[in-house]
């Protein structure tokens, strides 16, 4: 049956069920959710720990500034697609061809947005490697692993996000814990001091590949074939994402600015300890994947504004009190985590400490971020841009990254202006009528 994107209603997250057997069903989803994300996030950070540690300065630099320029990519070649996939289709998640059509017309953009960014990566990249005297081989093979890493990354988060909004995380978990798998296989096989930049991104893309072949065929499920990319999906997707290209745009060069800043400002060195800290994000990553997997689509599907104003509520003081959990780990067990980087970065105590808090202030203002955007409040987000850049500027006046304890503050310079302006939005949608 033929619908119109204009008349399609919410769906109750869900129906008939009771307040016993809904707490019995959400009590499952989270058991299941933090049982298999502890083994996907476990391999993850297990790989990065021990590409940290089995990789020389030199070669982790490279890697470092490789894993910066595929951030980018990614961020640019969704701009808001994999959400409008879950927004959108959280008011018809039922309807598979509505929900083919909005696969198919994001990852046409998603298509376009790489292949716009391609000719700005292959000037880049050799670039700035030839300013570090580094082979220019060395840049064109990285360069190449990069777009074709983001290629196959892009494609499975847009099918990853059809998973997500029917809560088939056995699915998205089983393709995550196999791709795991095949990274840290590979790394092992190689051994301590075999890992140059390319291989260890040649075995991130075999992951990749994977990851994207798995979610496409598990989301098929949920599709219907021969579903034209019609006018009214481009029409419903282009109206969702378009308020947030300006802010991801500028969230994606403002993510990995310290990087790259640092990488024309300090020492080669300097470039592997950053990205070294930046390793121990993946710890945060723990604590978010409960929204992106379960808070974030349930808001989605929440039949009215005052459910929804609930449980915002309710939800976010377990959001903050993990948050508070992270920062407090990294003043009470710092030399766990100098432990985990390995004795090449043995003298990073404090920058350590900081770093740890500031995972923790992001991981806020993401929670505060996938709430708003459940609920397609978009046309706000342009507001990042300005406000950042006064974070930014303020950082390269007052603590200018040329070393690694300065490139750390000047992350606090960059992100606090995006955690506030989350904040703000949030509570004034949560409280206007």
């Amino acid at each position: 049956m033929r619908t119109t994107l204009a008349a399609l209603s919410w769906q109750p997250a869900l129906p008939g069920a009771g307040t016993r057997s809904a707490a019995r069903i959400w009590l499952g989803r989270t058991a299941q959710l933090v049982a298999g994300q502890s083994v996907v996030q476990g391999l993850a950070l297990l790989t990065g720990l021990l590409l940290v540690r089995w990789m020389d300065k030199q070669a982790y630099a490279q890697y470092t500034l490789a894993a910066s320029a595929l951030a980018i990519l990614n961020v640019v070649t969704d701009l808001g697609l994999s959400s409008a996939v879950l927004a959108i289709g959280g008011r018809y998640h039922t309807d598979g061809a509505s929900l083919t059509g909005l696969v198919k017309t994001a990852l046409r953009y998603r298509r376009g947005f790489l292949y716009g960014s391609v000719p700005v990566l292959l000037l880049v990249m050799p670039w700035v490697f030839s300013t570090h005297g580094w082979p220019s081989s060395t840049a064109w093979l990285i360069t190449i692993a990069v777009l074709l890493s983001s290629w196959f990354q892009a494609g499975a988060v847009i099918y990853g996000a059809v998973l997500r909004l029917h809560f088939a995380i056995g699915h998205l978990q089983t393709v995550d814990a196999i791709a795991g798998t095949i990274r840290i296989a590979s790394v092992i096989l190689l051994g301590a001091g075999q890992l140059s930049a390319v291989v260890a991104l040649a075995i991130n893309l075999l992951g990749s590949v994977w990851q994207f072949t798995g979610n496409r065929l598990s989301a098929a499920t949920y599709l219907t074939d021969g579903v034209p990319c019609g006018p009214r999906y481009l029409k419903a997707v282009w109206g969702f994402t378009h308020p947030l290209i300006a802010a991801n745009l500028f969230y994606a060069a403002q993510g990995q600015i310290t990087i790259w800043l640092v990488s024309f400002l300090a020492p080669v060195a300097a470039i592997a300890e950053v990205g070294a800290l930046g390793r121990l994000g993946q710890v945060a990553l723990l604590l978010s994947t409960p929204v992106t997997f379960l808070v974030q689509p349930y808001l989605a599907r929440l039949p009215s504004k005052t459910l929804y104003r609930i449980r915002v509520l309710q939800i976010g003081f377990v959001e903050a009190l993990g948050a508070l959990l992270l920062a407090f780990s990294g003043f009470a067990l710092p030399k766990l985590w100098l432990f985990l980087l390995g004795a090449r970065y043995a003298g990073l105590g404090t920058e350590v400490m900081l770093a740890i808090v500031l995972a923790s202030f992001v991981f806020l203002g993401d929670c505060f971020y996938f709430a708003l955007i459940a609920r397609c409040q978009t046309r706000h987000q342009w507001l990042r841009i300005p406000m950042t850049l006064v974070g930014v500027v303020a950082g390269c006046i007052l603590s200018p990254p040329v070393n690694v304890m300065a490139a750390v503050v000047f992350q606090f310079y960059a992100i606090t202006p995006y955690v506030l302006l989350q904040g703000f939005l949030l509570t004034q949608y949560l409280f206007n009528p």
